[in-house]
């Protein structure tokens, strides 16, 4: 599985307020999240791409700034592979170790999986399945904040903050 996450800096914002606490915080996996103050994006303190694999659950992910040409508004894009196994019952351990939202020790030797399970990247054998590369992929998601189309075509599931969200190119009701 692939989920792509977006955070857009709000077009209000000034960047440089001292007192500002802005910040964006993703997760990649149960065991890793990756925070950004936002207004230090513009200063060059984050890399504009970062690529890693949790220890914990194998769970690929990479993150990416953006800044979009049309308007000069600032998005950080987590991008994460999750291989979920076959999906046949939810006793499989590829399924069991990235369900729940616990933060704890590694289940990765609880489950019988091994040091075997770490050895491949669920990246590279969802690439290898499908013809969508990353760029194009994240291409596509951020062409919704474009004249904020993400609005009207996708499914507002939070309020606190803005949040929408997109399954399988169409939007679907929770």
């Amino acid at each position: 599985m692939t989920v792509e996450n977006i955070r857009l800096l709000r077009d209000d914002e000034d960047y440089f307020e001292l007192d500002h606490n802005y910040y964006a915080m993703l997760r990649a996996c149960k065991h890793i999240s990756k925070s950004f103050w936002m207004q230090d994006i513009p200063l060059n303190k984050y890399p504009a791409r970062e690529y890693s694999t949790c220890d914990q659950c194998n769970t690929d992910y990479e993150v990416q700034l953006f800044v979009h040409p049309s308007n000069g508004r600032i998005s950080v894009v987590m991008t994460r592979w999750i291989n979920l196994g076959a999906g046949l019952s939810p006793d499989d351990c590829r399924w069991k170790i990235n369900a729940g939202c616990t933060w704890g020790e590694s289940e990765l030797w609880t489950l019988d999986l091994g040091k075997g399970y770490t050895d491949w990247s669920p990246r590279r054998t969802f690439e290898a399945l499908t013809n969508t590369s990353l760029g194009d992929l994240t291409a596509r998601n951020l062409s919704y904040l474009e004249n904020e189309r993400y609005q009207t075509e996708m499914v507002s599931v939070s309020r606190l903050p803005p949040s929408w969200a997109l399954w399988n190119g169409a939007a679907k009701p929770l």
